[in-house]
């Protein structure tokens, strides 16, 4: 089996695709179609190629309908009498920025997370409660604050290391020589 939808794809642009499932082949009376569920649904129906095997292709019009979100995905053969899900995954939708209308953020959620938490934690170091009249505000505890800080500043150094940014530091590189 072999399945070749994209893991990731921009809103708004096209995709094209071929798979083979040789257990739920055109020529035995099956379909085959991919469910997107996420902030929207799509249904991607198949259609059969040469090769006893599936196209797929994704138009701008039904791409731009779905929203930047990570979308999970079932791919479903089926005949009559017989509903098979043979896989599940997932797919990133991108923006599209051609159609951007409200300010971008680049960042990640953890990103902005990290942002948040710093900034609740700077202003917590300057007074942890005040009383104004019958009003009164804590701020949250220090220790507690500090722990969100070391898990979001945890996070997006993960990212970074996945994407390539920095170097893990526990792996140095090492060179032996004879001499």
């Amino acid at each position: 089996m072999s399945l070749n939808i994209p893991l990731q794809l921009t809103a708004g642009d096209t995709a094209t695709w071929s798979d083979k499932v040789d257990d739920y082949a055109p020529s035995d009376g099956y379909g085959f179609v991919y469910i997107l569920a996420g902030a929207t649904t799509l249904t991607i129906n198949g259609t059969p190629n040469p090769d006893d095997g599936y196209d797929f292709n994704l138009t701008t019009i039904q791409t731009s309908g779905l929203t930047v979100a990570t979308y999970y995905w079932q791919a479903v053969a089926s005949k009559t009498g017989i509903r098979n899900t043979i896989a599940t995954g997932r797919i990133e939708i991108l923006a599209n920025f051609a159609v951007i209308t409200a300010p971008f953020t680049a960042k990640t959620y953890a990103e902005q997370m990290l942002e948040r938490v710093s900034a609740a934690y700077e202003g917590a170091l300057t007074v942890e409660s005040y009383k104004i009249g019958d009003r009164e505000k804590q701020n949250q505890n220090l220790r507690d604050l500090h722990n969100q800080l070391l898990f979001w500043q945890n996070r997006v150094r993960l990212e970074k290391l996945a994407r390539g940014e920095i170097k893990d530091p526990r792996y140095a590189p090492v060179r032996f020589s004879n001499p």
